[in-house]
This record gives C-alpha cells, structure tokens and sequence, in this order.
C-alpha cells in the first residue's frame, strides 16, 4: 500500500538486484482495475474499494479507458455506496456510442470496447460480458456462494435471472437505492440481503422488491459463504452458513445488535474479528471457520417478528 492508502500496481525487480514499487498511474491499467473491483474475495476491503474510487477519478484523466473493466468498476463501486445517478453517469458515454450507426459497425447496440473508439472493435464478448454482469447486479447482486437482492432507482425489473437450478424474476416498487423489503414466492425474507438457499426453488422463483432512501435495522448484505437458512426466532436471528473456506460476513447497522457468536457444529465459539467499512458504512466479520457454521445475533430492538 503506497502512502497515500492505495494498492501499488507493480513491482519491478532490477538486474542489480533492487527494486521499485510502481502507481496506477504508470501501470497497466485494466489489470489493476480488475484486481481492486472484482473478487470472489477480497482480502483488504476497505483499500480495495479506496483504491477503485481512485480508478475511476484518475484513469479518464490519463487517457481513453477500456469498458471491460470500466464496467467491473462500476459494479463494485455501485456495490459499496455510489449512487444509481453516479453508476448511470460512469457507463451513460459507453451505452451512447454503443448505440451509434458507425460506417464501419452500423449496428445500434453493439457495445465498443474503448472509449470514444467506436470505429475500433464492437460487440466483444468481453465488454458485453462484464456489462450486464454490472447492470443485472443492480438487483441480483452475485455472490462467491450466493446472490443477494439489490435495489436502484434505474431498474424495475430482471427477468430469468439464472442461479445453479433457480430461474428468478424479479420487479421493484418504491424509490430509492436500498431495499427496505423483499418477498420471495409470496414469503416475506428478514434479516438478509442474501438470498437463503433453502427458500430458492428449483425451476422459476418470483421475488418482490420495495425500495426506499434507508433501513435501519441489522441485517446480512454479503458474504463469501453459502447461506443455507436464516430464522427470526423471539426478535432474534440465526444463520446458517456452509464454507470450504475462511469467511467473510458483511453486515449493516452492526451496532444495532447487543451481541454476536460465531459457533460451529457442536456448539463451539469460534473466534472472529470486525472492522468497519469506512467508506460504504458497512462492518465486517471475519472467521477462520470452515464447513457448516451459524451465526447468533441478539438484537437491541426486537421490532422483528
């Protein structure tokens, strides 16, 4: 990490045997703006995303960026905290010019890969790829073992969403950037942003989304884990997880709670840490646990039923 609190891009090693760190700013782009936005894990959170806000700042003062990884970008920026009027505006130049009739590519919608190149390569699979891996998250949100519901004031609606055996819809009322509550084959979900393994059917699954400007009470937004189950029982909450894997839980409105356990399959405390996301107001939860695990959470508002 450089001083000022960014991911280095590079090391080089000299014939002389020494050695210089290098910048974003003098690195090969795209490969740093892949490893700060796209996971499954991600190790240093908080820089990570610090770093990413800084791609996005100083990459179009540089020079034309690429969409492939503009668009990755987008996704773990929108993910964190930027707004749905700042994610239209980062990708507004790339959906424009895939919408040109070029001479050469007289195709509207075929996306470019570089900016403000829309004579240059159209309609790759690289940058379509990482596109609608962006935008589909604005609602279906995937996860390294999981999906989990999103909200944006500039999506409505997702259809066929595939996940493993599940096909999901999915439609949005309300306004606003934060969902306030779901509904997943006409059962309301508490508790979590993460969709429970055991509520997801095989075959078409039809979720409900309301949005709103904010939610107060403690809930799951993320993990690396699968989550098998989670149950509200006496204003109380309990998850149940399965990883191969150390993990790493994010939680909102972490304080809100009055205690936290992590146990394992016989009932054993296992350790864990915490450290708040500074820049999306977010904590989380780290445990060197594997296999199946669950996570007791006692809560200070027992508004929950």
């Amino acid at each position: 990490m450089n001083n000022n609190g960014y991911f280095y891009a590079d090391f080089l090693e000299y014939t002389d045997g020494s050695g210089q760190w290098i910048n974003f700013e003098k690195s090969d782009y795209w490969e740093y703006t892949w490893a700060v936005s796209l996971g499954p894990f991600y190790p240093v959170l908080d820089v990570q995303l610090k770093s990413a806000r800084m791609v996005k700042k100083v990459w179009p003062t540089i020079r034309g960026y690429g969409y492939c990884p503009w668009n990755t970008l987008s996704r773990i920026l929108k993910e964190y905290g930027m707004s749905s009027v700042e994610y239209e505006a980062m990708l507004r130049d790339e959906i424009n010019e895939a919408l040109m009739l070029t001479k050469k590519y007289p195709m509207a919608g075929a996306l470019t890969e570089y900016y403000n190149q829309v004579e240059g390569w159209r309609a790759l699979p690289f940058t379509a790829g990482s596109f609608f891996f962006s935008t589909a998250s604005l609602m279906l949100q995937s996860l390294p073992c999981g999906i989990a519901v999103r909200a944006s004031d500039r999506v409505d609606s997702v259809d066929n969403f595939q996940f493993r055996l599940s096909r999901i819809s999915a439609a949005a009322t309300g306004h606003g950037d934060v969902v306030t509550g779901f509904e997943l084959n006409g059962k309301p979900v508490a508790g979590t942003l993460q969709i429970p393994q055991s509520l997801l059917h095989t075959g078409q699954n039809n979720l409900n989304i309301t949005k709103g400007e904010a939610f107060p009470e403690f809930r799951l937004y993320s993990s690396t884990a699968e989550l098998l189950n989670c149950e509200i029982r006496d204003g109380n909450l309990f998850y149940e997880f399965y990883s191969s894997v150390p993990v790493q839980l994010v939680f909102e409105n972490y304080a809100s709670a009055s205690s936290i356990k992590v146990v394992n399959d016989n009932n054993q405390d296992i350790p864990f840490s915490v450290r708040e996301l500074t820049i999306s107001n977010k904590t989380e939860l780290m445990a060197d646990v594997t296999n199946r695990f669950y996570v007791h959470v006692s809560l200070t508002k027992q508004d929950l039923k």
